[in-house]
């Protein structure tokens, strides 16, 4: 196997990192479609981290009640995740905050 220039290595590292970027944005967008309604509809999607083991995401929900019912559907979250962004979530964490939704306006 032929070695890599650093060039190419970085090259390939920053394009991977915009197209992740990209795919972080549109799961932002399709939150509900990937989710599911009902989680869709009490969480969005708060940040990310890049870690070692894969992506970490961090979801907030509307209310506490609500935390226990998101995390006994953890395992599937990360997996319809995966599915979509298609690379590795590590973990998700699931906590009482800010519910955000995007802006549904159109530019004038």
């Amino acid at each position: 196997m032929e070695p890599k220039s650093v060039g190419s290595v970085f090259s390939y590292s920053i394009n991977g990192a915009i197209g992740l970027c990209d795919k972080l944005s549109q799961l932002e967008m399709a939150w509900s479609n990937v989710v599911g309604e009902a989680v869709g509809s009490n969480s969005s999607l708060a940040g990310c981290e890049f870690a070692d083991d894969g992506l970490r995401l961090k979801i907030n929900v509307a209310s506490a009640s609500l935390v226990r019912a998101v995390k006994f559907r953890k395992n599937t979250l990360i997996k319809s995740t995966e599915k979509f962004l298609g690379t590795h979530v590590a973990d998700i964490e699931i906590a009482v905050g800010k519910v955000t939704r995007l802006s549904s306006a159109k530019p004038p």
